[in-house]
């Protein structure tokens, strides 16, 4: 992980390793990012980012969404709770471990009452996919002919306030390389990405 964000240039980054082959965030920045921490748990990490090209401070939260059923409502009430505390520009970004429509997915079963549960749930929250550049599919579960399944379960998604502020962001999905899952790049200034 280290050697991937180093050949990306970020400087500082905050790393929660999986459990077993599971979970595991990984938040990079760059050094001339002012941002003061707000929570870490093993699924959500949240930092206040007070950006040059703004006056006003935004939340940013990284997510791994957990995958039993049990866990996943504890996850969105944190996710919830968020929403409730701050009052702001909020963009959220990681691993949902669901899809939002039925072209997020290749191969595998349909899971329809998972779809309706996370558009209900962003939609409660005020919060709107962003569209991103690059790989389709955002994790594979790594085989090939009829037993491979592809799915976008990675995503970038950002209340009203966010849009507002960052017009030209520009989303990046990077091939898959040390995990199942591809990397994410946020570029809330539009133009290059490096």
């Amino acid at each position: 992980m280290k050697s991937l964000l180093r050949s990306l240039q970020f400087d500082s980054s905050i790393y929660i390793p999986p459990i077993s082959l599971a979970g595991g965030l990984c938040f990079a920045w760059k050094n001339h990012i002012d941002l003061e921490p707000v929570s870490v748990s093993k699924n959500i990490v949240s930092r206040l980012i007070f950006s040059n090209s703004v006056s006003t401070p935004w939340l940013l939260s990284t997510i791994y969404g957990l995958v039993l059923s049990s866990e996943k409502r504890y996850f969105w009430n944190n996710l919830h709770k968020y929403a409730e505390r701050f009052n702001g520009a909020w963009l959220v970004l990681g691993e949902f471990n669901r899809v939002l429509s039925r072209s997020d997915r290749h191969g595998g079963r349909e899971e329809t009452s998972s779809l309706l549960h996370m558009v209900n749930a962003l939609d409660s929250l005020g919060l709107m996919e962003l569209s991103a550049q690059g790989l389709k599919y955002t994790w594979s579960n790594g085989r090939d002919g009829n037993s491979v399944i592809r799915a976008k379960l990675d995503r970038c998604v950002a209340n009203e306030d966010w849009w507002e502020l960052f017009p030209n962001t520009e989303i990046k999905i990077l091939p898959i390389v040390t995990s199942d899952h591809s990397p994410i790049i946020l570029n809330s200034d539009g133009g290059s990405f490096l």
